[in-house]
């Protein structure tokens, strides 16, 4: 019986191990017949898995290789920045509803109206990362900073015919002739993340990863209105908002082409982040003489759901011929993100907050260096 275990363990792990070498066999170029090698030479692969010699358990040859693991051949330290070219939302932010009669029409003569926003535009912004390739498990350490400004937009005026709008955050009934708003807001973000890049096959790797989020940002919404012989009134609306929270996900990269120098795949990234968040407002209501009819904030806590995504296409290679045990990477992708009830501005006739989504997507474009 004994002899029957150390044979069947014997098999098993070499099993593992076949597998082990060919789930990192493609960063040195053995399945390179399909894309051409830019060196020609496999003293330049890209960085395989290095573990250390002696006695190596099965528990141990099961183990994932790693991407990347810190050793004399393989880089120790990340540097990235990133070119963004987003747009952001919030929901809540309608300021009228056009097609209102105050006298009844018949169908024929009642066209379909319109609910009007402030103006949204892209606007670009940029990110900044920084990390290191750990000797523990082959784990690596990243930071990045996301700067966004959507600042200084100018009043969107509302299209609709004079006397059949109605205002969404006045509640006395009148009818407007015009309206229009503008909506800004800066946001910044801070993540520290912890994650192991491994191959799940031959041309798939994974990278989990957990951490801690932070995030900030400031919005500023205005409203003016003006009703039937020239009544007019105006909204100023402020929100200061921060959150710190766990934050974790899955980084999914899909590997196409490759050869002993360059790697072509495409990527799929999903993080997730709930925040203790601070909410701070301030709004006004004035008339045309600037005289104030409501004056009013709101100052409370709550947990902030935060959701992203994003899918791209990655190239790699070799770095060494300007810098020793490097590569470069470049990335295109599309992002998403979408902040859960960020929205706490408060109509009065309303019983809660507006608790609308806010959200930022777009175009990133990407450039790091291993080394």
């Amino acid at each position: 019986m004994k002899t029957c275990s150390k044979l069947a363990a014997l098999v098993t792990f070499v099993s593992l191990s076949l597998a082990h070498a060919g789930a990192s066999a493609h960063r040195n170029g053995s399945h390179s017949s399909d894309c051409p090698s830019c060196y020609g030479s496999s003293s330049n692969a890209m960085p395989t898995t290095q573990y250390s010699s002696g006695a190596q358990t099965v528990v141990r040859a099961a183990v994932p290789p790693a991407v990347y693991c810190r050793d004399t051949d393989s880089p120790v330290m990340t540097l990235d920045v990133a070119y963004t070219l987003w747009t952001a939302r919030e929901e809540s932010l309608a300021v009228a509803v056009s097609n209102w009669y105050l006298v009844p029409v018949a169908a024929a003569a009642a066209s379909q109206g319109s609910v009007h926003y402030p103006s949204w535009k892209l606007c670009s912004g940029f990110k900044i990362g920084a990390g290191w390739f750990s000797e523990h498990d082959c784990w690596d350490v990243k930071f990045l900073y996301t700067w966004f400004s959507n600042k200084h937009n100018g009043m969107k005026e509302a299209s609709f015919t004079a006397g059949q709008a109605l205002p969404t955050w006045v509640n006395d009934g009148f009818i407007l002739d015009s309206a229009s708003s503008s909506w800004s807001n800066w946001f910044q973000r801070l993540d520290a993340q912890v994650g192991r890049d491994f191959y799940v096959g031959q041309y798939i790797a994974l990278r989990p990863f957990a951490g801690l989020l932070g995030a900030w940002d400031k919005q500023w919404f205005d409203i003016d209105y003006v009703r039937a012989a020239s009544i007019a009134s105006s909204w100023e609306n402020m929100q200061k908002w921060w959150g710190i929270g766990p934050y974790g996900g899955f980084n999914t990269n899909f590997i196409f082409c490759n050869s002993n120098d360059t790697e072509w795949s495409f990527f799929l990234n999903s993080g997730f982040a709930l925040t203790w968040s601070h909410f701070q407002t301030s709004q006004q209501y004035l008339n045309a003489d600037g005289l104030y009819l409501a004056n009013y904030g709101n100052n409370f806590w709550q947990v902030s759901p935060m959701l992203e995504v994003s899918l791209g296409l990655r190239y790699e290679t070799d770095f060494a011929c300007w810098c020793p045990n490097s590569f470069l990477t470049l990335e295109a992708a599309w992002e998403e993100q979408v902040w859960f009830s960020h929205n706490q501005f408060m109509i009065v006739s309303e019983s809660q907050s507006l608790s609308g989504n806010y959200a930022m997507q777009g175009f990133t474009l990407k450039a790091g260096l291993a080394f």
